[in-house]
């Protein structure tokens, strides 16, 4: 069983499921890559606003968004 937080398996599985970069989904979301890799490898923890830009990049469903903002204090 997976320990990470479910922002980075949501985020991670999107982008994944969108056959989406690292690289893409940072450009879109006005962000280094450095920080799409540290985000999805648990190194850094976004906070809400640059998360709901990342779910806006991968155009993320409400269900989705309520996975992944859960582990957040919003």
């Amino acid at each position: 069983m997976s320990t990470k937080q479910p922002y980075t398996r949501v985020i991670r599985a999107l982008r994944e499921v969108r056959g989406m970069s690292q690289a893409r989904l940072a450009e879109l979301s006005g962000v280094t890559t450095r920080t799409i890799r540290a985000i999805e490898s648990e190194g850094s923890s976004p906070r809400a606003g640059l998360l709901l830009r990342l779910l806006d990049a991968l155009n993320a469903s409400n269900d989705d968004r309520g996975a992944a903002m859960g582990a957040k204090h919003v």
